[in-house]
């Protein structure tokens, strides 16, 4: 198995660099010591993880803000009713799920207040 060493420096594409190490003491280290490997392992699966995180949460909030309100929808879609872009039954089956929605939020919201 190779160590974390030896990959840094097959990595650096010196030949030399291999036997020298990049730092010695810290090369001895590495290659004696599969404790501090598991600890760099662990610190290295951590940071992922919480990059990760950060940038799944930053996802849901962008998507959370990009979601349109039903009766903001509701109002774009009686514009577009209004300019020709939508039949009269278009119009009514999105009023009534639309309309649907805002009485479940509405109620959900008198159940949180």
């Amino acid at each position: 198995m190779r160590t974390i060493c030896g990959l840094l420096a097959a990595s650096a594409g010196d030949a030399g660099a291999q036997s020298q190490g990049w730092i010695p003491w810290l090369r001895q280290t590495f290659d004696q010591s599969t404790t501090v490997q598991l600890v760099l392992w662990i610190v290295i699966l951590a940071s992922v993880a919480g990059i990760a995180f950060y940038a799944l949460r930053r996802l849901r909030e962008q998507i959370d803000e990009d979601e349109s309100h039903p009766s903001e929808m509701l109002s774009d879609f009686r514009e577009m009713h209004l300019q020709g872009g939508l039949s009269d039954a278009e119009f009514r089956t999105i009023k009534t799920v639309l309309g649907a929605k805002l009485q479940q939020e509405t109620k959900q919201n008198g159940d949180k207040g």
